[in-house]
């Protein structure tokens, strides 16, 4: 089978579709456990500007627990276009490596078009959060013998997102031991909702077709070069699943199909002890696409939409001969509820105006309740940035470029580390 053109869009989410909830709490022993909510916020603090003292040539004292120094990067698309591209921006932790780019065809016809395929890795190495493009899943099942049919994409019958999470964790990581499991139900909700307000397809007896959006997150021990070490994988993906009837043996499935559409594949990688699971959300939140390069894309897309719905709207032609008025609604209707699916999926992946923020307050609320963020002004770009909104205390480092902190210790002073920094102002 084939997954239909919006179906397909849905799994079609570059970064940061998914926003994770997790607590900024480090990874303990082997029984650790994935948080449900985010750590509970501190108590607001009064805003103003902290200036460090005189510098001397002691060496910088680490920051505490909690305290989360992240600085932007530039990803970039060499290859999409007539020429290398910046795609987006996110920000990683202070004085990582930064690697990888946009990639275009990662997985032929059994992927998306184009991918983030990137990394950001510890000085140590030890460390690291990489965004892996992946590629569809197909299962079949049949009560009766078949030939099989040649299919170039990876065959599996995963039916949700934890089967394959699992599995991908036993590909990365031979020999993991899965330690904990959640669901991410938070940060798909908009789609789902989007998804809600589809046209249903029209019943057929005896044909069942169902199409869902699951998200979750795993939490996995292994060794590494003798080490223990955990990781944290996470995605969301579209499944449709498929089922026939048994016109001969009534109430049993006599076929049934599956295919999963992931939006790419997140993992953060640290050694025992020192896995930090807020990373995740605090670098997905961050995530930015460049106007050229989303507007380059936008039209990529609108031609192959067009090109789809001209094709379904020949077969809708033929299966509705005779019903003009009734089909010239059902299309009005439907792309009208597949623009309102567009504009949220491009909210979660981070692609919208930058300069409505601080113009339009609603605008501006709708965007930070689907992606979890908070609005601030930066007062160095003198724009607005979004942060993730579980910490709710964040500073722009005003000594190196492009640099921010989150916590929600109320009692932090940047100067006091030998960091000249401003706290930032959520916008009204």
């Amino acid at each position: 089978m084939t997954i239909s053109a919006s179906a397909r869009m849905l799994g079609v989410l570059l970064a940061g579709t998914v926003m994770g909830a997790c607590s900024s709490g480090a990874d303990g022993a082997a029984t650790a456990t994935i948080p449900a909510n985010a750590a509970s916020a501190a108590a607001a603090a009064a805003t103003g500007a902290a200036t460090a003292p005189s510098r001397t040539s002691r060496p910088p004292r680490p920051l505490p627990n909690g305290v989360f120094e992240m600085s932007r990067v530039r990803i970039m698309d060499p290859s999409g276009f007539d020429r290398p591209i910046p795609a987006a921006s996110a920000l990683i932790p202070a004085g990582w490596r930064f690697e990888g780019g946009i990639v275009w065809g990662p997985h032929g016809v059994c992927g998306s078009d184009y991918a983030a395929k990137w990394q950001a890795v510890s000085p140590d190495g030890a460390s690291s959060f990489q965004m892996v493009p992946v590629s569809q899943w197909q299962g079949h099942r049949s009560a009766y013998p078949s030939d099989p049919q040649p299919n170039a994409c990876p065959q599996a019958f995963y039916t949700s997102v934890r089967e394959y999470l699992e599995a991908s964790a036993q590909q990365l990581f031979p020999g993991a031991r899965p330690l904990d499991y959640r669901a991410l139900d938070q940060e798909v909700q908009p789609l789902r909702d989007m998804m809600a307000r589809l046209p249903p397809l029209p019943p057929v007896q005896g044909f069942q077709s169902m199409t869902s959006i699951d998200a979750g997150e795993l939490l996995v021990g292994f060794e590494e070069n003798g080490r223990e070490m955990r990781a944290s994988l996470s995605a969301n993906a579209t499944i449709a699943r498929t089922r026939i009837a048994d016109i001969i043996n009534p109430g049993r499935i006599a076929f049934e199909s599956v295919q999963g559409t992931p939006s790419g594949l997140i993992v953060v990688k640290a050694p025992n002890g020192q896995l930090d699971l807020g990373l995740r959300r605090r670098v997905l939140s961050s995530i930015r696409y460049e106007a050229d390069w989303s507007q380059r894309v936008s039209a990529f897309n609108a031609r192959k939409q067009a090109e789809a719905d001209k094709t379904n709207r020949a077969i809708l032609e033929i299966n509705a001969a005779g019903s003009r008025e009734r089909l010239a609604a059902s299309q009005s209707a439907h792309e009208s509820r597949m623009s309102s699916l567009r504009a949220t999926t491009d909210i979660m992946n981070g692609i919208y105006n930058d300069r409505q923020l601080s113009s339009d307050r609603q605008q501006r609320e709708r965007i930070e309740a689907i992606r979890g963020v908070e609005t601030y002004h930066d007062p160095v770009a003198g724009a607005p940035v979004q942060l993730d909104n579980t910490y709710q205390h964040a500073w722009r480092v005003t000594n190196r470029d492009n640099t921010f902190i989150l916590t929600n210790d109320v009692n932090f002073d940047p100067g006091a580390f030998d960091i000249e920094a401003q706290q930032l102002k959520p916008l009204p």
